[in-house]
């Protein structure tokens, strides 16, 4: 380690991009647990921040290793307990991450959500709409995948909002016109706005509200 203590790249110790590259990982395994078995993101949290507090207090006991690298440790256990946090209420929301990972209509779906936002009444409504919205699209029975979707579900005091934006590209070209009717299909039962910008690479962009007392 003496020989680590006197590295340093763009002003920064050499610790400080081990510990970000190391959170980086952490992120990302959390990322893929939480999409494939969400009821063992606490485990790994939990072996993770003690792992790193054992490691933390031997380096203290023995007086090994420098201030930085203590830091980065404090760091990751601090880290890894936030996102413990997170994992509670990425369990409440297990099955809306199920409804849109599990689906086969997009190529890549990124999802921007956050359960600690919703209560459990809130959360459900997602679910229903969700359902609905796939059930949709699922009835269109389309040959390929219908492009990259994005989706961002969002709450403003009592009001839920979401947006879809499905990114179509020239795999999509001679299903477009079926993906569009689908759409707005959507937009027509849902009261819904829809968007639709672009020639061959179309985007559609499907936005709507709900209150969060509805159900």
């Amino acid at each position: 380690m003496g020989k680590l203590n006197n590295i340093y790249l763009f002003g920064k110790s050499i610790y400080f991009y081990i510990a970000f590259i190391y959170v980086l990982t952490i992120y990302k395994i959390y990322e893929f647990i939480k999409k494939k078995k969400v009821q063992y993101l606490p485990l790994f949290l939990i072996i993770n921040i003690i792992v790193f507090s054992v490691f933390l207090f031997l380096l203290i006991k023995y007086d090994k290793g420098n201030d930085r690298l203590k830091s980065g440790c404090l760091s990751i256990i601090l880290v890894c307990i936030f996102m413990l946090y997170r994992a509670k209420h990425d369990k409440r929301g297990k099955f809306i991450n199920d409804i849109i990972f599990n689906q086969n209509i997009w190529e890549k779906t990124h999802i921007y959500f956050f359960p600690q936002e919703f209560n459990n009444q809130e959360l459900k409504i997602i679910e229903i709409k969700l359902k609905q919205i796939l059930d949709i699209l699922n009835s269109r029975r389309f040959d390929k995948k219908a492009g990259v979707a994005f989706l961002w579900i969002k709450k403003s005091r009592n009001i839920i909002t979401i947006r879809l934006v499905n990114q179509l590209n020239y795999k999509c070209e001679d299903i477009s016109e079926s993906i569009i009717f689908a759409y707005e299909n959507i937009k027509n039962t849902f009261n819904s706005t829809l968007n639709i910008r672009g020639e061959i690479d179309k985007k559609i962009e499907l936005h709507f509200e709900i209150l969060s007392n509805e159900i």
